[in-house]
């Protein structure tokens, strides 16, 4: 790995050094805000996925409940079932890709950010403070009086441990700079390629199953070819519906002495019946004769 800039600037502390770190510090704070910014709508999408798999999940419930319905129409009850399956398929491959974005791009650019970035930080914050402690011993050595020994070397002691300090740290601090910016570009890479592995297989799981259906979904578009075709037929049949209505009441007609066929003599019809009451109302009820007996019922009810 190249460093950003040669060993030697960084050793003597020269402006092209702290050139070049006032360069990548702001190149770093910048990419630090973007990612965060794709951390934090990748988990806003996560979140609105998380809902609609929760609401589809709902709504195949619910047509699960509808299928129950259809429970004496085998062959209605059957296609819906499998098609509310396969509904059911899709929602959990939805769920799987859901789990993958947060296992890659969420976990790692995240460790990223909280974890290299911030170590690089601490280490900035650790070079700024030698540094200042460089500063203040460069000033010291410089304002120590000649003629006194004591405080004069002291003073040169002082310097020469913490120039020695500076510069590992500040060759600690260049090598993490120049470590975060060569893992930025595998880290970000890496992370989109392992989504759109997830997405690659998400969609085959779908091309999959659409493949597996397609016999079905043919065989169920001929069905309802023949289902809409019966209700033409009925809708044709009943066209003359109207034709049957008249103002008299409707009874077999027996003028002939004959009942038509696939009839029996039944008598029974509405009759007007008064009620025991106080009042003595007239009530509309249906008569009929069954067994020798009258009896007769509202228009919707038990017979009385």
């Amino acid at each position: 790995m190249k460093p950003l800039v040669e060993y030697e600037e960084c050793l003597r502390d020269s402006p092209k050094f702290r050139a070049v770190l006032e360069e990548q510090e702001a190149d770093i704070e910048q990419l630090e805000q973007k990612l965060e910014k794709v951390v934090k709508t990748c988990s806003s999408m996560i979140d609105v996925g998380k809902n609609f798999v929760s609401h589809q999940s709902q709504f195949t419930n619910s047509l699960w409940d509808l299928s129950t319905y259809f429970k004496d129409d085998i062959e209605v009850m059957a296609s819906l079932n499998k098609l509310i399956h396969s509904l059911q398929e899709m929602s959990k491959f939805q769920t799987i890709l859901l789990d993958q974005a947060s296992r890659t791009v969420l976990k790692n650019l995240n460790s990223f950010v909280k974890n290299d970035i911030k170590q690089t930080k601490e280490s900035k914050h650790h070079f700024e403070k030698i540094s200042a402690d460089l500063d203040a011993a460069l000033l010291r050595n410089s304002q120590a009086s000649r003629t006194k020994t004591t405080e004069a070397e002291e003073a040169l002691n002082i310097l020469s441990a913490t120039r020695l300090c500076f510069r590992h740290t500040a060759l600690d601090y260049l090598h993490s700079l120049s470590h975060l910016q060569a893992r930025k570009r595998h880290e970000v890479i890496g992370t989109l390629l392992s989504y759109m592995h997830a997405c690659n297989t998400f969609f085959h799981q779908g091309s999959d199953l659409c493949q597996d259906l397609e016999p079905f979904f043919k065989k169920l578009a001929n069905d309802l070819v023949k289902m809409r075709g019966d209700s033409g037929d009925l809708d044709r049949d009943t066209e003359v519906r109207h034709a049957a209505v008249t103002g008299k009441d409707i009874v077999p007609d027996i003028s002939n002495g004959e009942l038509p066929e696939g009839k029996s003599l039944c008598m029974e019809g509405y009759l007007f019946k008064r009620t025991s009451n106080a009042f003595k109302t007239w009530n509309r009820r249906w008569f009929s004769l069954q067994d020798n007996q009258l009896v007769y019922r509202k228009r919707s009810g038990f017979a009385q």
